[in-house]
């Protein structure tokens, strides 16, 4: 089978860059065992918030559960529909309990 090419073809693939932005994850005690290293950097495609960053994590890291963790962004706590910014650091800390 030939292909007929007319002049009013357009490219079938554009080389398209796409703006990544890169931020450092850092994981604590047993979040840190789950995924097996402290530090993860990644680089982004798209904007995301925090929460939609832990259900990436989670989908990509078996056994990895980041509901009820505390998180901090840029060394400050946050609510996790905060969004991410290029250079951004995100800590997950697991749930504490005691008294």
């Amino acid at each position: 089978m030939s292909h007929i090419i007319t002049q009013n073809t357009l490219p079938l693939q554009r080389s398209v860059k796409l703006k990544t932005m890169t931020v450092t994850v850092l994981f604590f005690a047993s979040l840190r065992e789950a995924v097996g290293q402290r530090q993860l950097e990644l680089s982004l495609t798209e904007p995301l918030n925090v929460r939609q960053l832990a259900d990436r994590l989670e989908a990509q890291h078996s056994g990895l559960s980041l509901t009820g963790t505390l998180c901090a962004l840029n060394e400050h706590y946050i609510e996790p529909t905060q969004t991410l910014s290029e250079g951004d650091t995100v800590a997950f800390f697991p749930p504490v309990s005691g008294g």
